[in-house]
């Protein structure tokens, strides 16, 4: 992710979208339909997949936003709200994961996460 002189962030690439939006929207540890479904509206970006209930729906809504507007300047806000603790009240341990996959550099292992 860079700079772009007086426009904001530079567009992120697929993968790094992917992976942003894998980490909260994968099924199993993540966040629920009605929480998928509730995210871009709450970041102010329109639902292009309505249905859709995985990772997918929010990365083709997250592409398509930035693919409109070519800046990223949504995605931290994005993940900002994503990962609000709040998501996770009886589930500490997932929000810690998750919260560490999002950091930059190797992946946690199984045993450093838990």
């Amino acid at each position: 992710m860079t700079m772009m002189a007086n426009t904001g962030v530079s567009p992120f690439d697929a993968q790094r979208l992917e992976a942003i939006n894998r980490i909260p929207g994968d099924t199993g540890n993540s966040l629920t339909g009605s929480e998928i479904e509730y995210l871009p509206l709450d970041c102010h970006i329109p639902d292009s997949s309505p249905g859709m209930t995985t990772w997918k729906r929010l990365f083709n809504t997250l592409v398509e936003f930035q693919n409109k507007h070519q800046k990223g300047n949504h995605i931290p806000g994005f993940v900002k709200r994503a990962m609000a603790p709040a998501h996770y009240p009886a589930r500490p341990t997932v929000f810690h994961i998750q919260k560490n996959l999002l950091k930059p550099g190797p992946l946690p292992s199984r045993h450093d996460a838990g």
